[in-house]
């Protein structure tokens, strides 16, 4: 679902359905994400230009109980190092 979410998001942005779509598909990324999907939904929002669902990803991923489980993830391991350093500069707030 978390994956399918994303997709719509990409067509929204694709096809210009923006206004009504993006705020669907961004509130129901927040509301699927888990340890596993955490890395891929934040490189969705960095990618789609999405500060608010960037700024809910970051403070998931970071929360106690959370980040040693995200950091464990394929995802994770598969972010690039500008995301990587995001999840740093979270972590040292």
């Amino acid at each position: 679902m978390a994956r399918l979410s994303g997709d719509l998001l990409a067509a929204a942005e694709r096809y210009q359905l923006v206004e009504r779509m993006r705020p669907l598909c961004e509130n129901l990324l927040c509301e699927l994400i888990t340890q596993e999907n955490a890395a891929a939904t934040l490189e969705l929002a960095r990618r789609h230009g999405r500060p608010e669902l960037r700024a809910f990803c970051l403070d998931y991923m970071t929360s106690p109980g959370v980040f040693k489980a995200v950091v464990a993830s394929e995802g994770y391991q598969a972010l690039p190092a500008d995301a990587l350093r995001d999840i740093i500069t979270q972590v040292a707030h």
